[in-house]
């Protein structure tokens, strides 16, 4: 083993001593297999990732009552100013402050009961487009898979995760000051509030509250999807590579829904759902794109004529399949 991968070893073995779930990553992704729930334990840092020299940067799952606040906002003085009023709100919360690129921060606190997701608003700044990058914040308590890089690199730009003062290394979990959903919500509102006095506007279709997820099924054939790896590929080559779990740290730029003009190829990540169905998740607007199908095409007709009070298809066919069976009964008696 390398004098590196000891120093990594012995990190990602303070790190679960201290109450954390530490998981080696390439960079800022993890693609450890069924990483959500495997068991993390001395033996597997010790005898099978200490193997595995591609993978030196660690990440910390959140679980076990640690919560993270991501706080989004790439502009130092927003989040001069963010960061004031959060101290108020949640005493204790800059314990664990984690930089990552830019000036966006990450919290590391800990939940009085579980929850999946609170989330903000997206943002842009006066003047900013989608294109040049949405802002927000959002907070997760382990009710759901997510983890948050932690030591080593962000990305392959080469910038390094930072810890201002004290870090998850020489802080243990359960010295973590501890808040309750309100003050998380009230976090949020506070967020919102401070980036619309500003004169920030809201991206359209960008939703906040709790475990928020809007989707809509718009992806058809025809579409190209310009990729972070130099390739642009179809509807169908991204179905299939999400069949198979193959779009690990895959992103496109958003030129399927915008047109040329959309080029940045990091806005768009591309992923799947439990059964394999394609999702392409729009950063800025937090929207869920998945691909349309007839049965989408049929709810939308139900939608537009029950609207309308017009009897559709199916309530014709339910209809008659009521009158058959008053029919049957009536000939039983």
């Amino acid at each position: 083993m390398s004098s590196d991968m000891k120093e990594i070893t012995a990190l990602r073995l303070t790190l679960l001593a201290n109450g954390y779930a530490p998981l080696a990553s390439i960079d800022k992704l993890c693609v450890l297999p069924n990483w959500p729930r495997s068991p993390v334990d001395e033996a597997l840092i010790t005898r099978r990732w200490a193997r595995m020299r591609r993978y030196t940067a660690t990440g910390i799952r959140v679980e076990n009552g640690l919560a993270v606040i991501d706080l989004d906002v790439d502009n130092v003085p927003a989040m001069a100013e963010l960061a004031e009023r959060l101290k108020g709100i949640l005493p204790g919360a800059f314990l664990l402050c984690r930089h990552g690129k830019g000036a966006k921060i990450a919290l590391f606190v800990r939940t009085a009961e579980p929850f999946k997701r609170i989330c903000s608003k997206r943002w842009l700044k006066p003047g900013d487009t989608a294109e040049g990058g949405a802002h927000g914040a959002e907070i997760f308590g382990g009710a759901s898979a997510r983890y948050f890089g932690a030591f080593g690199w962000h990305t392959l730009d080469r910038i390094k995760y930072r810890w201002a003062g004290n870090s998850p290394a020489d802080t243990p979990l359960d010295r973590l000051p501890v808040f309750t959903k309100k003050q998380f919500f009230a976090a949020i509102d506070a967020i919102e509030c401070i980036l619309r006095r500003r004169g920030w506007q809201v991206v359209e279709r960008s939703v906040g509250g709790e475990n928020v997820a809007h989707r809509v099924h718009d992806l058809v054939e025809g579409m190209a999807f310009e990729c972070n790896d130099g390739v642009t590929r179809t509807l169908s080559e991204l179905q299939e590579m999400a069949r198979l779990d193959a779009v690990q740290g895959l992103r496109c730029s958003a030129s399927w829904l915008e047109g040329p003009t959309a080029k940045r190829t990091d806005r768009c990540l591309i992923g799947h759902t439990a059964t394999g169905q394609l999702t392409v998740v729009e950063n800025d607007s937090g929207v869920t794109h998945m691909v349309k199908t007839d049965i989408d095409d049929i709810i939308a007709e139900k939608l537009r004529r029950l609207a309308a009070g017009k009897p559709t298809a199916l309530d014709i066919i339910n209809e008659e399949w009521r009158r058959r069976d008053r029919a049957r009964a009536g000939k039983r008696k």
